[in-house]
């Protein structure tokens, strides 16, 4: 009796630890899988595939290419600086002496071709204006007494016929003929005169006929935008006394597009051409990048430096730039992970985006072009030509653009299996040379990837794994 008292408290013991075990287990529905019934194993093998419809390409500007091998360049890193493009400033001066009444601009405004700057009050400008009405006036008078000598002239030529007048007569009305043509030329020639003053003045056409339909003398002279751009320097103030001895009392930059001034060294000269395309990394940008064209290799060289010059021309539209890392994508398009945003594994969270109420993406917000300021230090990644001699090597290289950071790794994205499905391919990374960077490993020659746009693939696949964790 009491073994088996003994049995059945192992047995009530055991049934405990058991009920214990079973509480600890995940209850699996009968449905196991995701919400849409695929099972865990099937929903691993394609969890970082995307699809992305056709249509949608040409709205996103994303465009496929195909892996080539192609001549690729040794690359030189050299020094460089940010400078005004001096091919599109203009020095604003005055060309007649007088007191600046109105300022219109401050430093720093932008200003379109054709818009008043300042206002000069000059006595000059008043007698210019004046000389143009009186030499019209002379004109007009000496065209009238030239009309009179004409009649005269032709009426003595009827009356001598009828020898009603003597031939001295006849000749007197003749040179008077002369006198009134000859005194017109001159007047005619005066007003020519006065009338290019104004011109050289800078006295547009429809300021001229303004002047003589209204005859009023306004010894007003107004400064006006010669190019359209930003006003970098201004060296005058309200009520100043200025005049032609002054170089310039504004000066107007156009920075649509900035120049790069970028040294390479003696030994590396030669294998710098025109058209060759670079690129830029700006220090005081957080390491922002652009590319540039070298539009300018200079004929000489720095004897103290021994180094030679060239110069990138830099699109500012396209500012505010990116950061140098590969793959970044354009500004308005990338998420905003300022704040730190991610989760625990450093996977980038979810981005909603908003495409507006017909689907497109919404616009990137305005943009500033003075992004880059004259002085800015910077490093040109460019591309050297072979030496002579030299066989170029071979490698594929896609745009920077192509390459995405998934997960931590370095990947560009492929057309998967599935029709209109994309996936990230893990890609080993060598030179950069301009925009492009060569790939050593993960993608092969003929292979199909995405080029332009690859950062609307990023973000969708970011925004399908966070659906999937929840």
């Amino acid at each position: 009796m009491k073994a088996l008292n003994h049995t059945l408290d192992r047995l009530q013991l055991a049934g405990i630890v058991l009920s214990a075990a079973a509480l600890m287990l995940p209850t699996v529905p009968a449905n196991a899988g995701d919400e849409h019934g695929h099972d865990e194993e099937s929903g691993g093998e394609h969890g970082d595939e995307i699809v992305f419809p056709p249509d949608a390409f040409a709205a996103y500007g994303i465009t496929i290419a195909t892996a080539t091998r192609a001549p690729i360049s040794e690359v030189a890193t050299v020094p460089a600086r940010v400078e005004y493009n001096a091919e599109a400033m203009a020095h604003v001066g005055t060309p007649i002496s007088g007191r600046a009444i109105e300022i219109l601009v401050r430093l720093g405004d932008t200003v379109q071709q054709g818009d008043l700057l300042v206002v000069v009050e000059s006595p000059e400008m008043g007698t210019a204006e004046s000389d143009l009405l009186q030499q019209r006036s002379m004109r007009e008078a000496a065209a009238s007494a030239l009309e009179v000598a004409r009649v005269a002239y032709q009426r003595a030529e009827e009356l001598r016929k009828t020898n009603s007048i003597s031939v001295t007569e006849l000749l007197a009305r003749q040179t008077e003929l002369m006198k009134a043509e000859g005194e017109l030329k001159i007047a005619v020639a005066s007003y020519v005169a006065a009338e290019n003053h104004l011109k050289v003045l800078g006295i547009t056409r429809s300021q001229r006929e303004d002047l003589l339909a209204s005859g009023n003398v306004t010894s007003r002279y107004e400064l006006r935008a010669p190019i359209s751009g930003k006003v970098v320097r201004r060296e005058l103030t309200q009520g100043e006394f200025v005049g032609p001895d002054r170089g310039s009392l504004l000066v107007l930059a156009n920075t649509d597009y900035m120049w790069v001034m970028a040294d390479v060294p003696e030994r590396l000269m030669q294998r710098v051409s025109i058209g060759t395309e670079g690129r830029i990394v700006f220090d005081a940008l957080d390491e922002a990048a652009a590319s540039g064209t070298v539009t300018y290799v200079s004929p000489e060289m720095n004897p103290r430096t021994r180094t030679a010059q060239f110069r990138l021309a830099v699109d500012t539209r396209t500012l505010p730039l990116a950061p140098a890392e590969h793959g970044s994508a354009p500004e308005g398009s990338r998420d905003d992970h300022a704040d730190g945003g991610g989760d625990e594994h450093g996977h980038e969270p979810a981005v909603e985006h908003d495409h507006g109420e017909e689907g497109h993406a919404a616009p990137p917000p305005a943009q500033s072009p003075m992004v880059l300021r004259p002085g800015m230090f910077a490093h040109v990644d460019i591309a050297l030509q072979s030496s002579v001699g030299a066989e170029p090597d071979l490698a594929i290289a896609v745009p920077e653009a192509a390459v995405q950071t998934v997960e931590g790794r370095d990947c560009v994205f492929v057309p998967s299996d599935e029709p209109n499905t994309y996936k990230p391919a893990p890609v080993r990374l060598g030179r950069r040379i301009g925009s492009r960077v060569e790939v050593l490993s993960g993608l092969n020659e003929g292979d199909k990837f995405i080029a332009s746009g690859s950062y609307m693939f990023k973000a969708e696949q970011g925004k399908s794994g966070a659906e999937h964790e929840h």
